[in-house]
């Protein structure tokens, strides 16, 4: 969309440092709706099933990610937009200077994209009735486009992201070893007992929700849950608290990473298309975090109670 916002401002004359950090924002909110809307949502995923614990559906993350998106939508549609920064906009990096052209494509090529689309998504959400894992879905869904000739073999390949499948094994690995050599657990404890012998739930989700809100706002957002996974359910094993909520809150706070350039890879993508400062991203991310806390930690004990 990073395309689709310079040409609109182009055309109307709108300055790009007013849209291009609520696209951002708003695709950091929109990952949370569903399971596969992030890495981190995936992560969390493998470390409760790794752990014997069960599975997240595919909407149990928009029961809070779906409210986060309306009011953050809400908020900066009316309150939130004077925080945006009023600079004159750069250049658009080179790689976006222009659309890329699809009238050739043929209509067939179009509609059956859609379909398969529409199906793969679909086998996705009803995973459990099926039987089928998610990554078999996405793979015949591939495959299917593959063999229509909807897209060539070599385009398809080249449209794998290898630096998203890299980190993401590599979060898995870094999440593993925590659980195998106790790093997870000894967190854990340090937690506990600076919390008392029995903290109240609300007490630990607070104090999960600030540590992952703040550490993902200095790291990767994958990467803060690869580390804070193994660290919940240490922390649910240890105090008797539902895996569920604990990972749930864990995805959620590392989700809003508003506050700096460096909190998730889009943001760094429009950092030197619009020419924004690091203050910009804490000016402007800050309320939303705040906002976005507010409904998450109202409804998370609600929805996944401890």
């Amino acid at each position: 969309l990073i395309p689709v916002i310079i040409g609109i401002c182009k055309k109307s004359g709108f300055k790009q440092t007013k849209l291009l950090m609520p696209l951002v924002f708003a695709a950091a909110m929109g990952g949370n709706i569903s399971l596969i809307g992030a890495p981190g949502n995936m992560i969390a995923q493998a470390g409760l099933q790794q752990a014997g614990l069960g599975s997240f559906n595919f909407f149990d993350y928009g029961l809070v990610g779906l409210p986060i998106l309306i009011v953050g939508t809400i908020f900066y549609a009316t309150i939130g937009k004077r925080f945006l920064p009023d600079t004159p906009s750069h250049q658009p990096d080179g790689a976006f200077e222009g659309n890329d052209d699809y009238s050739h494509v043929p209509s067939w090529k179009k509609w059956t994209a859609a379909i398969i689309l529409i199906l793969t998504v679909a086998a996705m959400i009803f995973e459990k009735q099926l039987g089928v894992k998610l990554y078999v879905s996405a793979w015949v869904g591939a495959l299917v486009l593959v063999a229509t000739n909807v897209i060539s073999e070599s385009a398809a390949v080249r449209s794998i992201d290898m630096k998203t499948i890299m980190l993401f094994a590599g979060s898995m690995a870094l999440g593993d070893a925590m659980v195998k050599t106790g790093t997870g657990s000894v967190i854990a404890d340090i937690i506990v007992n600076s919390l008392g012998a029995s903290p109240s739930p609300i007490v630990v989700l607070v104090v999960i929700f600030v540590l992952g809100v703040f550490m993902t706002n200095f790291m990767s957002n994958t990467a803060t849950c690869a580390l804070l996974v193994p660290i919940g359910l240490s922390l649910a094993a240890q105090l008797g608290f539902d895996p569920k909520a604990v990972l749930a809150a864990i995805v959620i706070a590392s989700s809003l990473a508003y506050a700096t350039p460096i909190g998730m890879p889009a943001n760094t993508m429009v950092y030197n298309i619009a020419g924004y400062s690091f203050m910009d991203y804490v000016k402007a991310g800050l309320p939303l975090i705040v906002v976005s806390s507010i409904v998450a930690l109202i409804l998370l004990p609600i929805l996944f109670p401890f």
